[in-house]
Protein backbone atom coordinates (compact mmCIF):
# COMPACT_ATOMS: atom_id res chain seq x y z
CA UNK A 1 0.00 0.00 0.00
CA UNK A 2 1.36 3.35 -0.97
CA UNK A 3 1.21 6.46 -3.11
CA UNK A 4 3.88 6.94 -5.74
CA UNK A 5 5.04 10.15 -7.40
CA UNK A 6 7.52 10.34 -10.26
CA UNK A 7 9.50 13.33 -11.54
CA UNK A 8 10.75 12.07 -14.87
CA UNK A 9 13.41 11.09 -15.58
CA UNK A 10 15.21 10.44 -12.32
CA UNK A 11 13.21 10.94 -9.11
CA UNK A 12 10.62 8.78 -7.34
CA UNK A 13 8.83 9.65 -4.10
CA UNK A 14 6.96 6.82 -2.38
CA UNK A 15 4.62 7.43 0.56
CA UNK A 16 3.63 4.59 2.87
CA UNK A 17 1.84 4.22 6.20
CA UNK A 18 5.24 3.57 7.85
CA UNK A 19 7.00 6.59 6.29
CA UNK A 20 8.43 7.31 2.85
CA UNK A 21 11.27 6.61 0.50
CA UNK A 22 13.02 8.63 -2.16
CA UNK A 23 14.68 6.88 -5.07
CA UNK A 24 16.94 8.32 -7.72
CA UNK A 25 18.04 6.83 -11.02
CA UNK A 26 21.24 8.02 -12.66
CA UNK A 27 22.13 6.87 -16.18
CA UNK A 28 25.78 5.78 -16.29
CA UNK A 29 25.92 4.81 -19.97
CA UNK A 30 24.29 2.40 -22.35
CA UNK A 31 22.69 -0.38 -20.33
CA UNK A 32 23.94 0.96 -16.98
CA UNK A 33 22.37 2.99 -14.19
CA UNK A 34 22.74 3.77 -10.51
CA UNK A 35 19.63 3.33 -8.34
CA UNK A 36 19.74 4.81 -4.82
CA UNK A 37 16.97 4.64 -2.18
CA UNK A 38 16.65 6.73 0.97
CA UNK A 39 14.16 5.68 3.65
CA UNK A 40 12.36 7.90 6.16
CA UNK A 41 10.38 6.26 8.94
CA UNK A 42 7.65 7.87 11.05
CA UNK A 43 8.82 5.89 14.08
CA UNK A 44 12.58 5.49 14.54
CA UNK A 45 12.41 4.18 18.09
CA UNK A 46 14.53 1.15 19.03
CA UNK A 47 11.33 -0.87 19.25
CA UNK A 48 10.64 -0.29 15.55
CA UNK A 49 14.21 -0.86 14.33
CA UNK A 50 13.65 -4.49 13.26
CA UNK A 51 10.39 -3.63 11.48
CA UNK A 52 12.02 -0.67 9.70
CA UNK A 53 14.92 -2.87 8.60
CA UNK A 54 12.39 -5.40 7.29
CA UNK A 55 10.74 -2.65 5.20
CA UNK A 56 14.11 -1.77 3.66
CA UNK A 57 14.85 -5.45 2.92
CA UNK A 58 11.39 -5.84 1.33
CA UNK A 59 12.05 -2.83 -0.90
CA UNK A 60 15.51 -4.09 -1.87
CA UNK A 61 14.06 -7.48 -2.78
CA UNK A 62 11.46 -5.88 -5.06
CA UNK A 63 14.11 -3.71 -6.76
CA UNK A 64 16.33 -6.77 -7.24
CA UNK A 65 13.47 -8.80 -8.72
CA UNK A 66 12.53 -5.91 -11.04
CA UNK A 67 16.13 -5.54 -12.23
CA UNK A 68 16.36 -9.28 -12.91
CA UNK A 69 13.22 -9.09 -15.06
CA UNK A 70 14.35 -5.93 -16.86
CA UNK A 71 17.82 -7.26 -17.68
CA UNK A 72 16.37 -10.58 -18.84
CA UNK A 73 13.90 -8.86 -21.16
CA UNK A 74 16.63 -6.58 -22.53
CA UNK A 75 18.99 -9.52 -23.07
CA UNK A 76 16.27 -11.38 -24.98
CA UNK A 77 15.40 -8.29 -27.03
CA UNK A 78 19.08 -7.85 -27.94
CA UNK A 79 19.35 -11.54 -28.94
CA UNK A 80 16.19 -11.38 -31.07
CA UNK A 81 14.50 -14.00 -28.88
CA UNK A 82 11.79 -11.68 -27.59
CA UNK A 83 9.75 -9.39 -29.81
CA UNK A 84 8.18 -6.21 -28.54
CA UNK A 85 4.45 -6.54 -28.08
CA UNK A 86 1.51 -4.44 -26.99
CA UNK A 87 1.15 -3.46 -23.37
CA UNK A 88 -1.79 -4.74 -21.38
CA UNK A 89 -4.26 -1.86 -21.03
CA UNK A 90 -5.51 -3.49 -17.84
CA UNK A 91 -2.22 -4.13 -15.99
CA UNK A 92 0.53 -1.92 -17.40
CA UNK A 93 -0.63 1.69 -16.98
CA UNK A 94 2.62 2.71 -15.25
CA UNK A 95 4.79 1.16 -17.98
CA UNK A 96 2.76 2.92 -20.67
CA UNK A 97 2.99 6.26 -18.84
CA UNK A 98 6.76 5.85 -18.42
CA UNK A 99 7.23 5.05 -22.10
CA UNK A 100 5.20 8.16 -23.00
CA UNK A 101 7.49 10.25 -20.78
CA UNK A 102 10.56 8.78 -22.49
CA UNK A 103 9.10 9.52 -25.94
CA UNK A 104 8.31 13.12 -24.98
CA UNK A 105 11.74 13.54 -23.41
CA UNK A 106 13.51 12.19 -26.49
CA UNK A 107 11.47 14.47 -28.80
CA UNK A 108 12.25 17.65 -26.82
CA UNK A 109 15.74 18.90 -27.78
CA UNK A 110 16.08 20.98 -24.57
CA UNK A 111 13.96 19.60 -21.71
CA UNK A 112 13.34 21.98 -18.81
CA UNK A 113 15.49 19.96 -16.39
CA UNK A 114 18.46 20.11 -18.78
CA UNK A 115 18.08 23.84 -19.44
CA UNK A 116 17.81 24.56 -15.71
CA UNK A 117 21.05 22.66 -15.03
CA UNK A 118 23.03 24.65 -17.60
Amino acid sequence: RGVYFYRFPFLMLNLYDWGSSIATLEPLGAGRLRHINWYFFTDVSPEKAAENRQSIEWSAQIVSEDLDIITGVQRNLNAGIYQRGPLSPKHEHAVHAFQDMVRRGMADPAPAHRAAAE
